[in-house]
């Protein structure tokens, strides 16, 4: 058994990572265990959202920032009429990042203020004794230390066996699918710059029956994927190929490519909706933290800025237990994540995704009635860019305050 630690992150990736970071500032001793091996990917989108990057600055990591390919200053959204709306944020913009390089850049820095990493660490037990929790992997090594944070993802079982409780149904967990690969991304920016005046990120809507296709940009390399609901995704079948390359077609009429590379799905992912009914254990003395909690925004399907956040709010949740001398504190987690960004995503984000995302006229309805007015397009910018923790809320609250100027707007603009 090694040395016992303040802490024990279970997962590498952005969430555990920034646990690691703050914990490790603060003076834990914290050690991060990484199931897969040094540099390994994980796919999604690979964004950092304005309120990514403003998190990476206020945790102590802002050389993760280096890691970003490409600035993307707003983005295109195609709607399901086959309107082309092009916007530019006024407050920052997307960082493109490939998701190896970022999460290897994060577990480095979570190294330099003192964190221990292992890798190939896939923890398989956890007991949890008084005052300690000890993990084991399924070579018997073991680690031991007070307080535990879960940040192993969406598909892994460790947050089932410990009871909490199981990851909300079908309705609320999204399916994406895409690729990124090798592309020549050079000659696109140069007509992106002609065309729209800015690099931007593409939205395609349309295709996939509750979500979209994206497309975006790294240095010398593609991500472009779809996603939409598990419980709709499973009605696909092999759909799943034909509604991607359907996308890649509209995209290359409408000039957004115009590359031979070609571009096939060789890969697809979960991602949760809504966050399980309890994100804390006294008993285990532990916190779920990122997609393992079920941080991703239920609109957008975007989950870095919630990973970042959630493992900074645990940090300091096991710092003050550890302070105090209180495992009861770690109940305060739950209260905490909320008012700093949950209540944004998972009560503003899930009525608008039930609206945009119950049927396709509906989805249609609503993004016309946003893009009739000026200051809606504005506040669903912001919500894309996820500016801040309000951005979600002061979409819906101006959609609600206005709704009658809307619905004249969208009928009479043309």
């Amino acid at each position: 058994m090694t040395k016992p630690y303040d802490l024990i992150v279970v997962g590498g990736g952005p969430a555990g990572s920034s646990a690691g970071i703050v914990a490790s500032r603060m003076g834990l001793s914290t050690i991060i265990l990484e199931a897969k091996s040094k540099g390994r990917d994980k796919y999604c989108g690979g964004g950092l959202t304005i309120l990514s990057q403003k998190t990476l600055k206020d945790i102590g990591a802002s050389e993760a920032l280096e890691s970003i390919e490409l600035y993307a200053e707003g983005h295109v959204v195609v709607l399901p009429s086959g309107k082309v709306l092009v916007d530019k944020l006024e407050e920052g913009s997307y960082g493109l990042v490939r998701r190896s390089v970022f999460d290897q850049k994060l577990q480095e820095i979570a190294q330099s203020y003192g964190a221990d990493i292992i890798y190939n660490f896939r923890v398989s037990h956890v007991s949890t004794e008084t005052d300690k929790v000890i993990v084991k992997n399924d070579k018997g090594e073991t680690i031991e230390g007070k307080y535990l944070i879960i940040a192993s993802g969406v598909s892994d079982s460790l947050p089932d066996i410990l009871g909490f409780p199981p990851r909300p149904g079908k309705e609320y967990m999204g399916h994406c699918w895409g690729t990124e690969t090798s592309y020549p991304v050079d000659a696109e920016l140069t007509n992106w710059q002609k065309v729209y005046g800015f690099t931007p990120i593409f939205l395609l809507f349309g295709f996939v029956t509750y979500g979209y296709l994206w497309i975006f940009p790294k240095k010398n390399h593609l991500n472009v994927g779809a996603g939409t609901t598990l419980k709709e995704s499973e009605k696909y079948g092999k759909s799943h190929l034909e509604v991607f390359q359907k996308g890649l077609k509209l995209a290359r009429e409408l000039g957004i490519l115009s590359q031979p590379a070609p571009l096939k799905v060789d890969r697809g992912w979960l991602v949760p909706g809504k966050p399980r009914a309890l994100t804390y254990s006294v008993k285990r003395r532990a916190l779920l933290v990122g997609d393992a909690a079920g941080f991703v925004h239920p609109l957008t399907g975007e989950g870095i800025s919630g990973a970042l956040r959630s493992g900074s709010i645990a940090a300091n949740t096991i710092k003050e237990a550890l302070e105090k001398e209180e495992p009861g504190i770690l109940a305060s987690y739950q209260e905490r994540w909320w008012k700093d960004f949950g209540e944004d995503a998972y009560k503003y984000g899930i009525i608008l995704t039930r609206i945009m995302y119950v049927h396709p006229y509906l989805q249609s309805f609503s993004l016309d009635l946003i893009y009739s007015d000026e200051k809606a397009i504005r506040l669903l910018s912001s919500l894309l860019g996820r500016t801040d923790t309000t951005a979600t809320k002061k979409l819906y609250d101006y959609i609600v305050k206005h709704f009658p100027e809307l619905l004249i707007k969208k009928f009479t603009k043309k």
